[in-house]
């Protein structure tokens, strides 16, 4: 199965603070994974920073959907 965790280095925030974070994908398998898609569904109130998502250190928008809560 494959591992995912989110964490922040945030503990305790205001309205209009940035909330950094990351998401890690472990594959805890000997089996190499293919064409998998990371979905995250932002709290309600929260919105998507332009520019601020990185994929293995790369630059990388995400695709967004539900008014822009939910991010690929």
């Amino acid at each position: 199965p494959l591992i995912v965790t989110k964490t922040s280095t945030k503990r305790n925030v205001s309205t209009g603070d940035l909330v950094p974070y990351e998401i890690t994908v472990r594959n805890a398998e000997d089996v190499s994974r293919a064409g998998v898609t990371v979905v995250d569904l932002l709290p309600s109130g929260f919105k998507y920073v332009l520019g601020s998502a990185f994929v293995n250190g790369t630059p990388t928008e995400p695709e967004t959907a539900n008014s822009g809560r939910q991010l690929e």
